[in-house]
């Protein structure tokens, strides 16, 4: 399903403060697949996550026994194929009868792909909420298979047009009042996917199920989900959940936060970045690398801005994300680079900052506090005219 807003596989810790001491117990009846069947539970984010506890299917039934000081939202599946049952495992005994049907159809891998029908969950009340919650995505799940259904035919004539590249049939395709039609459609439905999922992030705003929810709907988030994040409560935000959806929404922190310290070293020098913030009014931190075209292309601005405002109290520091530092002494010399610049070869700083793609740039104050994030061009330009000026 291509939607950035529906997920196949999504996991996490939920922070929690009375854990029973007799830790938990997860019991139950499973249909449907051989006897020496491996099931686990995995924990839930949007990053790939190792088992916290398996059990293997005899005879129809299954157990596992554990603790945990907090309870977990996890996914349970059957080991190498997909699919998934959602619960929570916190210190009780749990019990799980349901019915693993395989759909018929097979992964892009080959792996099968598993449906748990008629489950029942008993003995976690936090599972309870969560499989609630979590059936408003199975319900936009069936609503965008409903959708296809509909204009199967002319998504299946443009795809084809599309595999021949046909020019032709294409232009004549999306002109027609069937791929029109589909279009409409298409936006209503996502319209609908998108109030759904606010309503209920916000419905749960007070508590983890906020975030939760965020990483149950979201395959990965983008700006457009901060303003959520932002209306959550100050126990949601400090949740564990809260925090692994900041660090994805704000990567470097959000603005005002006091971004990590860090020690920069050349051939001639070291540094700490707190201590350069100190001694200036404005720094731009710029992390790049010698083979990013719009790292070099935004250089040109970067040295106007450094030309304009280093005697007024702006630094720029340059984080190179390199790993050939011959490269990166070439880049730096035919650019030109007359300020701080720094190759991480550790690549340390970049994962202090959760950098993944370059160019990344953000403007902070005296204090090492965020002021703005990824910003370029003239935005960063006019940016810096307004706090150099103030």
């Amino acid at each position: 399903m291509k939607k950035s807003i529906l997920v196949t596989a999504v996991a996490g810790i939920i922070l929690w403060g009375c854990a029973g001491p007799d830790g938990y117990r997860i019991s139950g009846q499973l249909e449907g697949v051989p006897d020496s069947t491996i099931i686990e539970f995995v924990p839930v984010s949007h990053q790939e996550n190792d088992p916290i506890i398996s059990a293997t299917v005899i005879n129809n039934r299954f157990e596992a026994e554990g603790r945990t000081d907090r309870p977990c939202a996890v996914r349970m599946r059957i080991n190498n194929a997909y699919g998934a049952l959602p619960l929570i495992i916190e210190n009780t005994d749990i019990t799980i009868n349901c019915t693993a049907t395989m759909t018929g159809e097979n992964g892009y891998d080959g792996k099968a792909i598993y449906s748990f029908d008629n489950a029942e969950i008993s003995g976690s009340e936090l599972s309870t909420r969560y499989r609630n919650i979590y059936a408003i995505r199975d319900s936009m799940d069936r609503l965008y298979m409903d959708t296809q259904h509909t204009h199967r035919s002319v998504i299946e004539a443009l795809n084809e047009a599309r595999e021949s590249q046909n020019g032709i049939d294409i232009d004549s395709i999306m002109s027609s009042d069937a791929y029109k039609k589909y279009m409409e459609d298409d936006k209503k439905f996502l319209a609908g996917v998108s109030e759904a999922f606010n309503k209920a992030v916000l419905d749960n705003k007070h508590d983890f199920f906020g975030p939760l929810v965020m990483l149950t709907f979201w395959s990965f988030f983008t700006p457009d989900q901060r303003p959520l994040y932002d209306a959550l409560s100050e126990e949601a935000q400090n949740s564990y959940y809260g925090q692994m959806v900041k660090k994805e929404l704000y990567p470097a922190g959000a603005p005002g936060d006091l971004l990590p310290d860090f020690s920069m070293k050349n051939d001639t020098s070291e540094i700490s970045f707190h201590d350069v913030c100190a001694k200036n009014k404005c720094v731009i931190l710029d992390f790049w690398a010698s083979w990013c075209i719009p790292c070099k292309k935004e250089m040109p601005n970067l040295k106007e801005i450094y030309k304009r405002w280093q005697s007024h109290g702006l630094e720029i520091v340059s984080i190179s994300i390199d790993d050939d530092n011959t490269a990166w002494v070439k880049a730096v010399e035919n650019e030109g680079l007359i300020w701080n610049s720094f190759r991480d070869m550790d690549k340390s700083i970049s994962e202090l900052y959760n950098i993944t793609a370059v160019p990344c740039i953000y403007i902070v104050d005296k204090e090492a506090r965020l002021v703005k994030e990824n910003i370029r061009g003239e935005d960063l330009k006019k940016e810096i005219e307004k706090i150099m000026t103030n």
